[in-house]
């Protein structure tokens, strides 16, 4: 959810998708947070790039998602999580079907919305399995993710990383 924060100020967009990197949660504990830490939980040279895209594509982009939570050995990088939106997602369901829920600002999305997304310039070309950003159009480009997430943690000085709870699994295949 931090990652998310920061992309939707830098990015000034209404809904961030991110991955759900890394796996598994890091072991940070109280006190200074190094460089070292933030480069092992971003790694890549990815910078943050703004689209406008459709519900439709949002949509598209939670079943490739959701597509992960129904085989968790798929679960990490490739596994995009939404921020900007409450949602559920069915693993039960079939392919293409497991959305179940999907609302912003206490309303149903609907294919023909249209949203500011934040996402990485890897996902904004297609990859990871997301072809449905490889269309949209980029409105703007607004450097190197790890170094946004750097300037955001010196700024703040003191922070606590907690879940805001948006989006829930429904079932478990």
């Amino acid at each position: 959810d931090w990652l998310h924060a920061v992309q939707l100020s830098a990015g000034r967009a209404q809904l961030s998708f991110c991955s759900l990197l890394p796996a598994e949660v890091p072991d940070w504990p109280a006190g200074p947070l190094t460089l070292r830490q933030i480069w092992a939980f971003y790694p890549y040279e990815n910078s943050l790039v703004t689209v406008e895209a459709t519900g439709r594509q949002v949509r598209a982009a939670l079943e490739r998602s959701a597509n992960c939570v129904a085989r968790p050995s798929e679960l990490g990088r490739n596994c995009d999580s939404l921020a900007g939106a409450e949602y559920a997602l069915d693993p039960k369901r079939p392919a293409g079907r497991r959305v179940v829920s999907l609302r912003r600002g206490g309303r149903d999305v609907v294919d023909e919305d249209v949203f500011l997304v934040a996402i990485n310039s890897y996902r904004a070309s297609g990859g990871g399995g997301y072809p449905m950003w490889k269309g949209a159009k980029r409105v703007s480009e607004a450097g190197n993710i790890r170094d946004l997430l750097v300037a955001d943690a010196r700024a703040k000085k003191r922070f606590r990383l907690e879940a805001d709870g948006n989006w829930k699994v429904v079932g478990r295949p």
